[in-house]
């Protein structure tokens, strides 16, 4: 619970110096006015992902090491939370610019426990940390004083680095040290997104739709959330 006082009295810091800081930034030069950083805190749902982490348990079910011992195994995804760093730059009535986004989750992220005879388990952890390189478009509406509605899309690459982790080794063929199940790592996945949003002055609240096509994988497609605010 402390922790997220802090980090909601974090954002609101620097929403307050975002406030106060815009007034100075439209004075500077023309061409510095087009210019704006953004800083989104997103979530993103499990989607998916349970379809996602099937064939990762069904390799480990079918190493060799568990031939004949290995009888069905069930799987639950994980969520994903972080962060978003963007500059965009006003063309006429669009906004376009690079991102980078850093999330503590993704695809193939979440818990495997294998079932083998007479109720013997052994129970997998995957945890995965992803970084998102978009290119984004935002195109702004307003309706209302400090009102606006704001419709964005993105679309670049995504590298995800999965660690397996067997963290309660039941008694399945001798338990976790025969898995010998490797990590993964992905550098250039294609990933894209939708994302609508309610903006109040340089505050934004709205959802967004992602997916990642993970190449020749099941893609990780997943609606999510963000708060954002504009410097």
């Amino acid at each position: 619970m402390k922790n997220k006082h802090k980090k909601l009295t974090l954002f609101f810091s620097i929403w307050l110096f975002a406030n106060n800081s815009l007034p100075v930034v439209a004075q500077g030069n023309s061409e510095s006015a087009n210019w704006h950083l953004s800083l989104d805190f997103d979530y993103l749902a499990v989607g998916n992902g349970n379809s996602g982490l099937r064939p990762i348990a069904d390799s480990i079910c079918t190493h060799p090491n568990y031939i004949g011992s290995c009888t069905d195994s069930t799987t639950t995804a994980s969520s994903a939370s972080g962060f978003r760093a963007s500059a965009f730059h006003k063309y006429a009535e669009m906004e376009m610019g690079p991102s980078v986004g850093v999330l503590n989750g993704g695809p193939g992220a979440g818990n495997i426990t294998l079932l083998g005879p007479n109720g013997a388990t052994l129970n997998y952890g995957t945890s995965a940390n992803t970084v998102r390189f978009l290119g984004e478009v935002h195109k702004t509406w307003g309706f209302a004083e400090n009102f606006s509605v704001r419709i964005g899309a993105g679309l670049g690459l995504a590298t995800v680095n999965r660690v397996n982790s067997c963290y309660n080794g039941g008694t399945l063929n001798f338990g976790c040290t025969k898995t010998g199940v490797p990590n993964y790592s992905n550098m250039g996945w294609l990933t894209w997104e939708l994302s609508p949003a309610l903006v109040y002055r340089n505050m934004s609240l709205g959802v967004r739709y992602v997916g990642f096509g993970r190449g020749g994988q099941i893609p990780w497609n997943t609606p999510g959330a963000f708060l954002g605010v504009d410097f």
